[in-house]
């Protein structure tokens, strides 16, 4: 589950997007080619492009393929498309703790890794990244089964 907030203003386009594996909500990708449905083909951060790339996280309505069921473990299905959100500065993003690669706490950040749709907890924005994220506070979600999920509130900081 993820929960996206921004200042009320249009922060960019939404895309539509399609993998070749599943991906759950929350994961940061780039585009890739156009496809004929306009659909963009999605690629996984790469060391190369990671001070260049504008990425994207993956937010889908979490509903079952039908749109009339709420479904607590949503993944976006390989090959189906999913929803693409623009990061850019001053966007808020409220992200389960299982999609950050080690701890996030607050004031320390948030960036895109190579070959990783995850991401990475770290002190400080050496090594160069386009996109990062500082995290504001610790946060929970409670999803449809009534479980709580641990989570933290970060805002995109460049992008």
């Amino acid at each position: 589950m993820i929960e996206l907030t921004s200042p009320s203003r249009v922060v960019g386009r939404i895309f539509d997007g399609v993998h070749t594996a599943d991906l759950k909500n929350g994961a940061i990708v780039g585009l890739d080619t156009i496809n004929a449905d306009g659909t963009y083909d999605i690629k996984v951060p790469a060391t190369a492009d990671l001070d260049t790339e504008s990425y994207y996280m993956v937010n889908t309505g979490e509903y079952d393929y039908t749109g009339n069921e709420l479904v607590s473990e949503f993944t976006n299905k390989a090959g189906k498309p999913m929803a693409l959100f623009p990061l850019v500065a001053d966007v808020e993003v409220k992200l389960p703790a299982d999609m950050i690669t080690g701890t996030a706490t607050t004031g320390e950040y948030l960036i895109p890794a190579d070959g990783d749709t995850l991401l990475n907890a770290a002190a400080d924005l050496t090594g160069g990244t386009k996109l990062a994220l500082v995290v504001v506070d610790d946060a929970t979600f409670l999803r449809t089964d009534g479980y709580r999920e641990d989570a933290v509130l970060a805002r995109v900081i460049q992008g």
